[in-house]
């Protein structure tokens, strides 16, 4: 993952997904492939989970249990997100619809406050920024998901 508190570059071109109630983000350069997820993957796994793909064991990062909800997420996940750990470490990300592509400004991208340090969204996510979406009235926040800091945090 780039070094996102310099702002050498302008833009951070990144993959947005949902996980429940929350924004997610990964850059663009982490993503190996986003596939529909295989039909023998277990659908009631917590936490780190493991599948076959293409001959290829990967990883599973179910964040769904882990996060406080506001509506309640299928763990169904029809879709994985593949990237890999900075030891190389095959990972999929479960989600329930497709990422969109984006380009969020590297001048906005903030660490998350002290205050959520004590929270699990910090534990994967340390950084925030907040971008306004076609039809509606107010920013969301977009967290940058840390795929490294997640496998820990399940662990």
């Amino acid at each position: 993952m780039p070094n996102i508190t310099e702002t050498s570059e302008k833009t951070l071109r990144v993959i947005v997904f949902t996980l429940g109630d929350y924004y997610f983000s990964l850059p663009i350069n982490a993503i190996l492939q986003v596939t529909e997820t295989p039909s023998e993957m277990t659908q009631h796994f917590e936490g780190l989970g493991l599948v076959m793909l293409e001959n290829k064991s990967i990883m599973l990062l179910n964040l769904h249990p882990k996060l406080a909800y506001q509506s309640q997420p299928s763990q169904k996940g029809e879709f994985l997100i593949l990237t890999q750990t900075r030891q190389g470490d095959l990972c999929g990300i479960p989600v329930d619809s497709l990422p969109n592509m984006m380009e969020l400004s590297a001048d906005f991208i903030q660490p998350l406050p002290k205050a959520y340090r004590q929270t699990n969204l910090y534990d994967v996510a340390p950084f925030v920024t907040f971008v306004q979406f076609e039809g509606k009235e107010e920013k969301e926040a977009i967290y940058l998901l840390d795929v490294d800091a997640a496998v820990n945090f399940l662990s």
